[in-house]
């Protein structure tokens, strides 16, 4: 994966050398939802990926539900066909609420998606790096809203961070083009952060 450049992303493999500090959401192997697997379905529409992303992220907490995985059968396993197919499902969901982009917010589309699916999902302003770093202490993922310039906004959902001995400040990402949690961001860097949103499910 190489980072976007029109939002200064880094791939990890190109992160600065030297002593950091970091925290990590507990979120491996789970399949990021990504644009271009519904983009015959949508257009700006990094917002309303952002979401089911966030619904993957709880159900693999346990939150059952949450994506096409558990209703009927309530069956999770199957092939890479099947997982698709509920891949397109969660998003087709996801869209006819959030729509498409670009979007200034998503926490209330994300709500009522959750709603529908038996949870309450609450949310909390992020207004910096320290409030971040809280955030992903608790367990709890943060969508970040980017603008590279004035008609380019993108959404992504911050799971990590890391703080180096040098004072380099980044932040882990799930950028919704790769499916991988391994994109950083330095903030002030290559792209403006405009507004950040920590979420969690009660």
């Amino acid at each position: 994966m190489a980072g976007d450049k029109r939002y200064g992303f880094i791939d990890i493999s190109d992160m600065p050398d030297g002593v950091y500090d970091s925290g990590e959401l507990s979120c491996d192997g789970i399949r990021w939802a990504v644009t271009s697997d519904v983009s015959d379905l949508a257009v700006n529409h990094c917002g309303a990926v952002a979401v089911p992303s966030l619904a993957l992220y709880f159900a693999d907490k346990g939150c059952t539900g949450l994506t096409g995985e558990d209703r009927g059968s309530g069956e999770k396993s199957g092939g890479s066909e099947r997982t698709e197919k509920r891949e397109r499902e969660t998003f087709g969901a996801v869209h006819k609420i959030v729509g498409n982009g670009p979007r200034i917010t998503i926490a209330g589309g994300g709500k009522r998606y959750f709603e529908a699916r038996g949870y309450r999902l609450y949310t909390r302003k992020v207004k910096n790096f320290a409030a971040l770093k809280r955030t992903v202490e608790k367990g709890h993922p943060c969508a970040v809203l980017l603008m590279a310039n004035l008609t380019e906004r993108h959404w992504a959902l911050a799971v990590g961070w890391r703080e180096y001995a040098c004072g380099g400040k980044y932040i882990r990402l799930v950028d919704g083009w790769n499916r991988d949690a391994d994109c950083f961001y330095r903030p002030g860097h290559g792209a403006r952060w405009i507004a950040a949103t920590e979420y969690w499910v009660g």
